[in-house]
């Protein structure tokens, strides 16, 4: 099996694959050439060694076949009319990559039928595996007088495999094919067998051609006299790591010494893939550290960036601690010390994390998992803790590495509802019981587990690159306009409220990946707003579920599904291509709290947004976010407080209109203790006052100390802003331009944009290859455009809206 090897260390700067892009196809080809007749392969053969490399070039715990056992049987030979056009036999669903993927294909065959024959075989075709197979008909055009045309000894389909996304199960992503191998019974008289691939959206076809073919006297015995190459196999296999096809025929070329009638075949054992599942060339290649913080202790959100990585693999690099041995690893690591690796999450607190299972479980991309890494080399040495072999290391210069199989093209996961029921229930309404029981974690504290699970759902980048945030998207719910990765400690090493020297674990806290950025806050000190996911990082995503106050709605205990677009995000060098050209007009308010508790503990806060958007509303929506949990330590938390489904709701996020408003700020504190509230604007003016002191402070300020005591688990409020927005006044802005997100988005058929922008203005979608594929101009009074996409191949599109003064870039992905 081809890998990939993958370093956690200096900036990947952009999209990384040492491949050469758009190689040919890899092809794979064998034959069993028996000497009388036959119905089973040998153990050994050349058909089956040419299968065996091929399965090895794909991904082994996703791929699947179709032997058309589950077909109803037919004991009777078919009808051989020659002039009968391709029809539709069945259609055949393969597993994409991802736990929501699906390579929906459907068979088209000449004369065709799946047969069960009595005999064993019927004129030289049997099932290569099982009882069933599928028996077709090919013909020369010439001989048959069909096609005039065709010159002799030429190429006449005889089966057709095409990519048919309409007939998709229910929820899962459809994919086209990159990889496909197939038996093919009695290949008689015939010099060469051909595959003419044809490319996702059209294109230029891909001819491979598979021989020479021998054919051999082997015939005997067969009362019906001597025919040349009854009864052989052959094995035809390509795999395509850098493109799509939507559809494969299989021809046959060259007719020797063949009858002038048609010939039939018999095709068993198929095996198609999708671009996920195909394993390139190795690579290694460096990529980014963990927001440049892989030297602090603490807890690391992370996400693996390649397939097939283990926990095992993990463990041998540094500690991990209370998991039990399995899934084909034998060693244990410690299995009764306390956790430090959790790969679920159920939703609720941070004690609804699930540990890891087992040191063999295999981490998928695309989902996030915790690990807690000290800043020390030791070895267990417990004898209660049980067996393990990992340790930890000292992190100043430590490289978290894996080895893999890479993704390259857009992929789903499926994530379980982890909500009791919609986030608009205090319980759950009559017929719907909880989907997802909270988990028993060992070592949460008594009433540490609540019921009250949330929306979050703990995903990662998947790539071997930095990923936009703005390629991802979700559908069973509504996904927020950012999300929360986690930072573990201060970059400095000092204590951020001191200056001192950290001697202990520093305090960590989550930060913001924004889909649009906000304005800069014009603070050299003030770290960047992003909207990257760097390699290696896992996040929190927001999907909230539809719904009102007391009534279920229909998605109420729907699976959510991720989808992962391989965009690379841009570097400080490049211009952008995804988003706007120029920053919105938009105000915006930062705040962070840092702290130390009576008992020495340090506290940090960087995760509290208020924002002032065009598209923002005053109730709840995909701009707002709610404060996730901390995994652990000492907590001293700020939030606006807002409103959502009639209940109060923490934010890390607050959306707001342009305007004046007046927006309570609420604390959470563990223990008491001394805190800076620390904040940065930009197109702010106002003031911030001190519920509990009185004082009133200008945002000018820019700091502010105060002393806080525990609030006992509860939010509590502490300080009211009152703020208006006075963005870019001498700016040419143009008030009534706006352009709104694509809905539905994945969208499985046509999509709408809510649009603002005056007379003259274009609307254009672009295909990732840059090429405009739908064009529409707008009405002056058109205010939402309904864009068809019949006819465009499932993918990442391009959506554009230009006028005079505006034009706006938005994303939209294509599903069937």
């Amino acid at each position: 099996m081809s890998i990939r090897h993958f370093l956690l260390g200096a900036l990947l700067l952009g999209a990384t694959s040492a491949s050469a892009q758009n190689a040919a196809p890899e092809t794979f080809y064998g034959q069993y050439v028996p000497t009388a007749s036959v119905s089973a392969l040998p153990a050994t053969n050349g058909a089956t060694t040419a299968r065996n490399q091929f399965l090895g070039d794909l991904d082994p715990l996703s791929i699947s076949f179709f032997d058309f056992e589950s077909e109803t049987a037919q004991t009777t030979t078919p009808a051989r009319a020659p002039n009968s056009p391709l029809e539709s036999e069945t259609i055949a669903r393969f597993d994409g990559y991802g736990s929501a993927a699906e390579i929906p294909a459907e068979l088209f065959a000449r004369n065709a039928a799946v047969v069960n024959p009595t005999s064993g075989n019927i004129f030289g075709t049997w099932a290569t595996s099982g009882d069933n197979y599928l028996y077709a008909v090919g013909y020369d055009g010439v001989n048959t007088g069909v096609d005039a045309s065709v010159p002799d000894n030429s190429t006449e389909i005889a089966l057709s495999i095409r990519y048919a996304p309409g007939s998709v199960t229910a929820g899962r992503a459809p994919r086209a094919f990159s990889a496909f191998g197939a038996y093919i019974s009695d290949t008689e008289a015939y010099d060469t067998i051909r595959l003419t691939l044809t490319p996702l959206g059209g294109g230029t076809p891909v001819v491979l051609d598979y021989g020479p073919v021998t054919n051999e006297n082997n015939q005997t015995d067969d009362p019906r006299g001597d025919f040349p190459g009854n009864y052989q196999v052959s094995f035809v296999g390509f795999t395509d790591e850098d493109t799509r096809y939507e559809r494969i025929d299989i021809s046959f070329v060259g007719r020797d010494n063949a009858p002038v009638d048609n010939e039939a075949f018999g095709f068993d054992d198929f095996v198609v893939g999708e671009i996920n599942q195909v394993n390139g060339p190795p690579v290694v290649t460096d990529t980014d550290r963990v927001l440049d913080q892989v030297d602090e202790p603490g807890w690391r959100l992370l996400s693996a960036p390649v397939r097939d990585v283990t926990v095992d693999d993990l463990a041998q690099q540094n500690v991990v601690l209370g998991v039990p041995a399995g899934d084909g690893v034998t060693q244990a690591q410690y299995p009764s010390a306390g956790f430090n690796f959790y790969d679920a999450y159920q939703g609720g607190t941070r004690w609804d994390y699930v540990p890891v299972p087992t040191t063999g479980t295999t981490l998928r991309p695309g989902r996030g998992f915790w690990w807690y890494w000290y800043d020390q080399a030791f070895t267990p040495n417990d004898p209660s803790f049980g067996d393990g072999t990992s340790v930890s290391v000292e992190l100043d210069n430590f490289q978290l590495s894996a080895t893999g199989p890479r993704l390259t093209g857009l992929f789903s996961e499926e994530f379980a509802d982890n909500t009791n029921c919609a986030s608009s229930f205090t319980t759950c309404p009559a017929g719907f019981t909880t989907p997802n029981g909270d988990p028993t974690t060992a070592g949460a504290p008594p009433g540490t587990i609540t019921p009250n699970d949330d929306d979050f759902y703990m995903v990662g980048n998947p790539f071997t690159f930095p990923m936009d945030f703005n390629a991802l998207s979700a559908s069973g719910g509504t996904m927020a306009a950012q999300g929360f990765i986690w930072n573990p400690g201060n970059p400095s090493g000092l204590n951020p409220r001191t200056g001192d020297d950290i001697d202990q674990d520093g305090p960590g806290t989550y930060e913001v990946v924004f889909e649009t950025l906000p304005p800069p806050m014009g603070s050299p000190d003030d770290p960047t707003p992003q909207n990257a996911i760097a390699v290696w990082n896992g996040m929190l995503i927001e999907v909230a579920k539809d719904g009102t106050v007391g009534t279920a709605p229909t998605n109420i205990t729907q699976p959510v599904t991720f989808f992962f677009d391989p965009i690379a995000a841009v570097t400080t060098e490049e211009p952008p291509f995804h988003g706007k050209d120029g920053p919105e007009a938009e105000a915006a308010i930062r705040f962070a709290m840092f702290g130390e508790t009576a008992s020495g503990a340090l506290t940090r806060d960087e995760t509290t947004w208020i924002r002032f958007r065009d598209d923002a509303t005053d109730g709840w929506d995909r701009t707002d976010a709610s404060k996730p949990d901390w995994p652990g330590g000492a907590v001293g938390l700020i939030a606006p407080m807002g409103t959502r489904d009639g209940e109060p709701r923490a934010q890390a996020v607050l959306a707001l209109p342009h305007g004046s408003a007046a927006v309570p700020l609420s604390i959470l504190v563990t223990e008491a203790g001394t805190f800076d509230l620390v904040w940065r604007s930009a197109g702010l003016q106002g003031t911030l006052r001190d519920l509990e002191t009185g004082a009133i402070l200008d945002l000018s300020a820019e700091r502010y100390t105060f002393a806080a005591e525990a609030t006992d688990g509860e939010w509590a409020p502490r300080f009211v802003l009152t703020t208006a927005a006075v963005v870019d006044a001498e700016a040419p802005a143009t008030p009534s331009a706006y352009v709104g997100t694509p809905v539905p988005n994945p969208a499985n058929g046509a999509f709408h944009l809510d649009v603002q922008v005056g007379a003259g203005a274009t609307l254009s979608v672009f295909d990732a290859l840059g090429r405009r594929v739908r064009q529409h101009r707008l009405g002056a009074a058109e205010t939402s455009v309904v864009v068809p996409t019949e006819g465009l191949a499932p993918g990442a599109y391009v959506v554009i809206v230009e006028a005079p003064g505006v034009r706006e870039t938005r994303r939209v992905t294509l599903v069937r």
